[in-house]
């Protein structure tokens, strides 16, 4: 992941500099820091982002007009807005700003909005799948289990179904750890659709797939606790 950090006092670039280190080192993602000291410089550089944090009331060029440029040649990267005047907020819808932080409450609101960024990510991560000579692309939230098939494997998602020459395997390793289980040697499983298990894995609208009964232990545990990690 690679995260910018634009502001024109030194002092607010290496406290947020910090919060980030310390954030990003907690958790499973590797991350690149560059540091600007003004709108001119992040513009000027060649390099691609995915997070930008940026102050608002940068001298010369402001965080707001630096944005508005910015967005001429980048629509994806998420902008941060970093400000001591809340009330810069309704200008920065215009350049689809994804947060406003407050200075002063700057730690907090920073290790809020990184958390929430990753939860994002991780919700869209997607597989690409070679369906009838066709590369698709899906997200993984959407995939509700993968089943082996001879000479591929079947997936089925919320409201459609693919056929992949893949194996079970390839897709167990892609997949996201958290969220899918291998419960049998024919059948992966996305645990958030889970509703009970029983004798079979109980799913969303009503499907179900078998287990390999020596795994049941395992499968419990991290339907439990990814029950538990997602509660509203």
């Amino acid at each position: 992941m690679r995260i910018a950090i634009c502001d024109d006092e030194k002092v607010w670039i290496d406290i947020l500099k910090k919060v980030v280190e310390e954030y990003m080192n907690s958790s499973d993602y590797a991350v690149e820091i560059f540091c600007f000291n003004s709108g001119e410089s992040l513009l000027n550089t060649k390099e691609k982002f995915d997070l930008i944090f940026l102050d608002e009331e940068m001298e010369d060029l402001n965080g707001l007009e630096t944005a508005k440029r910015l967005r001429k040649f980048d629509q994806e990267v998420k902008i941060v807005f970093v400000t001591c005047h809340m009330e810069v907020m309704q200008k920065g819808f215009h350049v689809n700003s994804y947060r406003f932080l407050e200075k002063r409450f700057l730690k907090e609101s920073v290790v809020e909005c990184l958390n929430d960024y990753l939860t994002e990510i991780k919700n869209d991560k997607q597989i690409e799948v070679d369906f009838t000579g066709t590369i698709v692309k899906i997200n993984q939230k959407d995939i509700m289990y993968i089943s082996a098939i001879r000479n591929g494997t079947f997936i089925y998602c919320n409201n459609e179904q693919f056929v992949s020459k893949l194996p079970l395997k390839d897709y167990e390793s892609m997949l996201d750890k958290e969220l899918f289980y291998r419960c049998h040697r024919n059948c992966i499983v996305n645990i958030s659709y889970i509703d009970w298990i029983d004798k079979k894995i109980v799913l969303y609208r009503g499907y179900s797939v078998r287990y390999s009964r020596r795994k049941k232990a395992e499968l419990v545990e991290l339907y439990v606790k990814f029950m538990t990690d997602n509660k509203s």
